[in-house]
């Protein structure tokens, strides 16, 4: 009897499928743009149980669930129990503007090559702003920065040296968001640009009449 329990317990503790599960949930959050601040705020949970989540270190299911519930992962327990794919709270406009920011990131700065040499958050600001996919506006750079601090927790950069107080920031050899993208609803909707209702309507207006 003590046997049979002790072998039911050392199941139940069994690393393996927890460590399957925190990949599969740490690869499509990467692949979603979401930081682990964001993950946390859904799931109203502090950050270092998500991160313990990534790794399987956490042994209550129902973490996981609720993860996979945030990031839409279609868990086949959660498919056969129908269960809602949605986050206890859904994301404000400001973190979904952030996960736009980081999606151009990933895409024209790490993916476009442009880290190959050692860049600064301000090198990657100016770039963004000469690809013109955001406006020239120094509150940007601290967003960047944030980011930038995110994608280097996700192994998908890397700080090879500091100037002065800033970062220099490079690409590794293997980046991790390197997977076919399944983006959710928000990340793709693929922002061209972070201009501002009013310009967009003044081109318009300036071109209509450049035609009279």
């Amino acid at each position: 009897m003590k046997k049979e329990q002790a072998k039911r317990k050392n199941i139940l503790i069994s690393p393996d499928y927890r460590t399957h599960i925190g990949i599969k949930l740490r690869k499509k959050r990467i692949t979603l743009n979401y930081s682990v601040g964001d993950i946390a705020f859904m799931m109203d949970i502090p950050e270092r149980t998500v991160i313990s989540m990534e790794a399987g270190e956490v042994t209550n299911i129902d973490y996981y669930v609720e993860y996979a519930k945030a990031v839409r992962y279609p868990l086949e327990t959660l498919r056969s129990l129908n269960i809602p794919l949605e986050p206890l709270r859904p994301l404000p406009q400001e973190r979904k503007d952030k996960i736009r920011l980081t999606q151009l990131i990933r895409e024209r700065i790490v993916k476009g090559g442009f880290l190959k040499d050692r860049r600064s958050v301000e090198d990657i600001r100016n770039e963004l702003i000469a690809l013109k996919l955001i406006p020239k506006d120094t509150s940007f750079s601290k967003k960047i920065a944030g980011i930038m601090r995110n994608l280097v927790d996700d192994h998908s950069v890397t700080v090879v040296e500091k100037s002065g107080r800033k970062n220099l920031y490079t690409t590794q050899l293997a980046v991790v968001s390197d997977e076919p993208q399944e983006l959710h609803a928000i990340a793709s909707e693929k922002p061209q640009t972070y201009s501002t209702p009013q310009k967009k309507a003044s081109v318009k207006k300036s071109g209509s009449t450049s035609k009279k």
